[in-house]
């Protein structure tokens, strides 16, 4: 019994220390630096060391600016903007009709996946929340699904659409949208706002095109360049300081 009475004792005190260990706020070396690189979908953090780098000064800080302009760099570069074309030939509905846009996305080959700020126009108008549009996708067996949208250079493995609700989740009505699915070599577009509809079947897609843009970064990664110089400014005057 005694024996037990200890051993509770010792699981209390370990757990007492923990939590004092918790909440004790931790204090960085002044030679030990933490950069949070904030992504779309998680935070990727860098940790390194100086101590122990027998280094000038002046070459520890350089090391640690291409460390942060490189990592800024990096982050700026997974993302480029493209711009996207279609016109349609009119089998069956809508001969004449012409949609662009936008959007960012990772390309890798043919494919350009992770698409972002996508925005769409059809005949020169723009789609209700352009900018914004939601890029969902098509699965043979499960039918429409939230996200996923994929677009290709060629169009031959498009498997996207670009609408205003995250359809098909999102209990609300849409208002515009337009579609492409390679598997069925289908094309369409419909807009309630203008009233515009437009469908191609079973046609080649030599009337799609996609080409990259100017080198524009996504506003992600302006944050990252922010966050780098912000690390550079910070290290400098916690070095001023130091003196």
């Amino acid at each position: 019994m005694g024996g037990g009475c200890a051993s509770c004792k010792k699981i209390c005190r370990h757990l007492l220390h923990a939590r004092a260990s918790r909440s004790r706020p931790k204090v960085q070396r002044f030679d030990h630096y933490k950069i949070n690189a904030l992504g779309m979908n998680n935070a990727k953090v860098l940790k390194f060391t100086l101590r122990g780098i027998k280094v000038e000064k002046f070459t520890r800080k350089l090391i640690l600016t291409a460390l942060c302009c490189g990592l800024c760099v990096g982050a700026a570069q997974a993302s480029a903007l493209y711009n996207f074309g279609y016109t349609f030939t009119g089998v069956p509905v809508g001969a004449g009709t012409t949609v662009s846009g936008s959007f960012f996305g990772d390309a890798n080959g043919n494919l350009i996946t992770n698409l972002s700020n996508i925005s769409v126009a059809v005949n020169g108008v723009n789609f209700v929340g352009s900018g914004s549009l939601f890029g969902s996708s098509f699965d043979p067996v499960l039918g429409w699904r939230t996200g996923g949208a994929v677009v290709s250079f060629d169009g031959t493995q498009n498997n996207f659409l670009f609408v205003d609700t995250n359809y098909p989740d999102d209990p609300n009505m849409w208002v515009n949208y337009i579609y492409g699915i390679a598997d069925f070599a289908q094309v369409t577009t419909y807009s309630f706002a203008t009233g515009v509809s437009a469908s191609d079947f079973n046609l080649p897609m030599t009337n799609w095109s996609v080409t990259p843009a100017a080198n524009v970064p996504e506003p992600e990664s302006l944050l990252l360049l922010g966050l780098g110089l912000g690390c550079l400014y910070a290290t400098r005057r916690k070095k001023s300081m130091v003196k």
